[in-house]
């Protein structure tokens, strides 16, 4: 992952070696810039961020993986600097020199940025919107529900059982859940584990008589 140093030195056609004497004009304020950093000091492993996943999620990992001492805003500034990349480091780049005057200031120029990245919260009741595809599997349908409740910001077991149910396609699931309604989504996760498996038994061996007929027809 490019650091901003190495960005900026690329396109001035500079090589580099060891510590900056003079900070270069970017958006780091003088006294970030020039802040002393312990020469023990370790940096955390920590995710890049290209600005298409929510700009909250990556803040929050990288703060929850700052060391506890010693991490004063110079240093969570030049650290969460590191992890830009692709459009988020384009648009440091591209900040007025000197403009982040601390941590607070970064982390909120970078969240309102790239606020169209941020996961939408839904409320229960948006789940009856969600139907299984024609073409989509059980399994497929199963695990995109699942996917879209944890964007839910008022769970109910109940809510999402009856939304499940009711965008089932017509199948022996469908059937089963009718005779005998889930309490939860565990208990709809067990039920279908058995018909997702007789699903997929059913297409391989629909896919295999259908590659037999063709080779018996040729």
């Amino acid at each position: 992952m490019e650091t901003i140093q190495q960005k900026q030195q690329e396109e001035k056609g500079e090589s580099h070696h060891g510590e900056m004497d003079d900070p270069e004009p970017q958006a780091l304020s003088t006294e970030i810039w020039v802040a002393f950093v312990p020469e023990n000091f370790k940096p955390p492993h920590l995710s890049s961020f290209d600005g298409k996943s929510d700009p909250i999620e990556h803040v929050t990992t990288f703060n929850s993986r700052m060391p506890v001492v010693g991490a004063a805003d110079s240093l969570k500034c030049k650290l969460l600097a590191r992890t830009l990349t692709d459009a988020t480091l384009r648009l440091y780049m591209n900040l007025p020199p000197f403009s982040i005057q601390s941590y607070q200031d970064m982390m909120r120029k970078l969240i309102q940025q790239f606020s169209a990245s941020r996961h939408r919260k839904l409320l229960a009741t948006n789940l009856f919107n969600v139907r299984q595809g024609y073409n989509e599997s059980l399994r497929e349908y199963l695990a995109r529900f699942n996917n879209i409740t944890i964007k839910v910001i008022n769970p109910n077991q109940e809510v999402f059982v009856g939304a499940f149910h009711n965008g089932l396609r017509v199948g022996q699931l469908n059937e089963s859940l009718a005779q005998k309604p889930a309490d939860s989504m565990d208990e709809i996760i067990a039920k279908a584990d058995c018909y997702i498996k007789g699903e997929e038994s059913n297409a391989e061996k629909k896919a295999r008589d259908m590659k037999e007929r063709t080779s018996c027809n040729t």
